[in-house]
């Protein structure tokens, strides 16, 4: 996979980077496991939408007549395609 052979380098010069500026200016994600822990364990995460209609926001478009959350920190999707 390339992104095995990418990301070291990445942090490598992520690294060099920050030592040129002397602080920690750049930062690495590793967005694809942020993501597969969010598909692999919905349970941890929640299982309804922020913004929806019906059983767990999970039916309709997100509209002026949906259901928002109260608190939009609490979710990793707004949409229903994953509820």
């Amino acid at each position: 996979m390339a992104a095995a052979l990418y990301n070291p380098q990445l942090e490598d010069m992520l690294t060099s980077l920050n030592n040129e500026v002397g602080s920690h200016v750049f930062v690495g994600v590793n967005t694809r496991k942020i993501l597969n822990d969010f598909m692999s364990d919905p349970i941890a995460y929640g299982q309804a939408a922020c913004c929806g209609q019906g059983p767990c926001n999970g039916m309709g478009l997100c509209t002026a007549m949906s259901n928002l959350c109260s608190n939009s920190e609490q979710y990793a999707f707004w949409d229903n395609m994953r509820t």
